[in-house]
């Protein structure tokens, strides 16, 4: 037997009882001169509620990425400290820990200001699927999550972070002139 005979017979059986359990209605109506009797559908799907939740769903994905991302270059940040605690015990020499962290944290380093906030607008631009009406909600959303970034850390974020901050947002207005 194949998956469509299965189906078939499944929506066969629930068409039958549907239709029976209306055909005993309609019985009923007749008996009493009713006339057109309405059943409201019980699967009826509140399409607005759907789309809030869908846009919710992407509005709080993008924040928990906005605070990941602003916290793993907070985190950045915590590492060079560590290095130059090496530094001081002599675990690493000057010029080694200088160049890793020149390299990470540099301007066109992974968790400098330009690569950072590259990636923080692009990926607010993928969720939109190219409908530029949704780009608000999306500063929005990576607003709420820097704000969130920032609690995590007591309040207030390195220099770093907050140039980042201000270059994502500066994405957003061009994107929107």
């Amino acid at each position: 037997m194949d998956i469509n005979s299965v189906s078939n017979s499944i929506y066969s059986t629930d068409a039958y009882k549907t239709n029976a359990k209306s055909a005993d209605k309609h019985e009923d109506a007749k008996k009493n001169d009713v006339g057109v009797v309405y059943e409201k559908s019980a699967n009826k799907i509140d399409a607005s509620l759907l789309i809030k939740q869908s846009k919710d769903q992407i509005d709080g994905r993008f924040s928990e990425m906005v605070r990941n991302m602003i916290s793993e270059q907070r985190g950045a940040i915590d590492k060079y400290n560590q290095t130059i605690t090496d530094i001081l015990n002599g675990k690493k020499s000057l010029k080694e820990a200088a160049e890793e962290a020149a390299k990470e944290i540099s301007e066109d380093g992974y968790w400098g200001v330009k690569q950072t906030s590259d990636r923080i607008f692009s990926f607010a631009k993928a969720l939109t699927g190219g409908d530029s009406s949704k780009m608000p909600a999306m500063l929005d959303a990576f607003k709420k999550g820097y704000e969130e970034a920032a609690k995590a850390f007591g309040g207030e974020l390195p220099e770093i972070c907050q140039q980042t901050y201000d270059a994502v947002v500066k994405a957003f207005e061009d994107y929107s002139a």
